[in-house]
This record gives structure tokens, sequence and C-alpha cells, in this order.
């Protein structure tokens, strides 16, 4: 996955410095899709630290991005040991698990850099203790479907859609909270729009 990584990033970086996009990339082994459509595939990266490839090689953008997504990770951390009132010591046992448990650490150890999302789930996860809570205003649902759409950008398809799946079976279980749930889904959708449409490209009709 490092080599089909190295490959997508390359591609930003080449387009970036040409003031481009990169719309098509025809190593297939990099696209792992019949296609050649760069935007079509779910889990490209198109964050907006891509940018910094325009004055970094990829390796050390690989580093760089890693550091900006353990802080963006351990922020929200923060926020959770604030809103619990936890102590050192269970602070310390979570920052642990989820930073350094094996699960993660495998994927990322083996380049699957699209799991960058996994960093905004304490921040998901903090919207539904507010919601769970009552503070379910267009401000929430706009941090919400912010949240969301950042996820996406870093190629977290996956993660996007069990965040769905998740927000979904609350719906459908927890009724007072049904209609919150479905203004940020709307609200998630049109924002993230300019990246939903590309995939639509991979379906077979419309190739």
């Amino acid at each position: 996955w490092a080599e089909v990584w190295g490959a997508r990033l390359q591609a930003w970086r080449d387009a970036l410095l040409h003031n481009t996009l990169p719309f098509h990339l025809g190593d297939s082994g990099a696209m792992r899709s019949p296609s050649d459509r760069y935007f079509a595939v779910p889990d490209m990266v198109t964050s907006p630290q891509v940018l910094l490839l325009r004055w970094l090689e990829v390796g050390p953008y690989s580093l760089v991005n890693a550091l900006l997504l353990f802080t963006v990770g351990t922020l929200s951390l923060l926020a959770v040991r604030k809103r619990f009132s936890l102590s050192l010591f269970a602070y310390a046992v979570l920052f642990l698990t989820f930073h350094f448990n094996g699960f993660v650490v495998t994927h990322f150890s083996i380049g699957h850099l699209s799991w960058g999302g996994y960093y905004f789930f304490p921040a998901f996860g903090m919207l539904l203790l507010e919601l769970e809570n009552g503070q379910h205003d267009w401000a929430w649902v706009t941090r919400m479907a912010v949240v969301l759409f950042l996820m996406l950008l870093q190629g977290s398809f996956h993660h996007f859609f069990w965040c769905f799946l998740l927000l979904g079976s609350l719906a459908l279980t927890h009724w007072r909270v049904a209609m919150p749930i479905l203004k940020a889904a709307i609200a998630t959708i049109l924002l993230s729009m300019g990246r939903l449409l590309p995939m639509l490209y991979r379906f077979e009709g419309l190739q």
C-alpha cells in the first residue's frame, strides 16, 4: 500500500506543481479501479493538507500529515477529558488505546493513508454525546456535517459510511433525535456533494 499511496500522492504533487488537479491517473495499480478517473475512487485523499505537497516531497509530507492528524485526534481526546473530568491515569489509558491500539497501528504501518478519518472519531463521539444531552440545534448540525465532511476528505469513505450507519441506527431507535440526525445527514451530503458526485462514475451505467 505504500507503493499505491506513493503514486497517488505523487500525482497530487505533480498536479499542484503545474497548478492543476489530478483528474486522471494512468497507474492502474495505484488506482485499484478499472477507471483512470482520480476522484471517482472513494478512498482518494482530497483533504486541505494535500496543498503541502506543493512544497514537500511525498515522504516528508506523509510524516507531516500523520502528525497533523495525530494532533487533531489528541485535541479531541483532550476535549473528552475535560468533558468527563478524567484523571491523568484514565486519560493516559484512553490516549494509548486510541492512538496505539494494534488494529489502527497495523493499518497505518502498511500504508493505509485513507484511514486518516479515524482521528475524527473522538469529535464525532463528542457530538453524539451532545445530541444525547439535548444539544441538537443548527450549530450542532453544522459541526456534525463539517466533521463528517473532513473525514470524507481524508479518503476515509468507510469511516464516513460507518458513521452514517451509526447515526441511522440511532435515529431508528431513538425517535427524539431523529430529526436533528436527518438534518445533519442532509447537510453532510450537500456539503460533500463535490466529493460524492465523482464517485457515481464508478457505476457501470455511467462509464
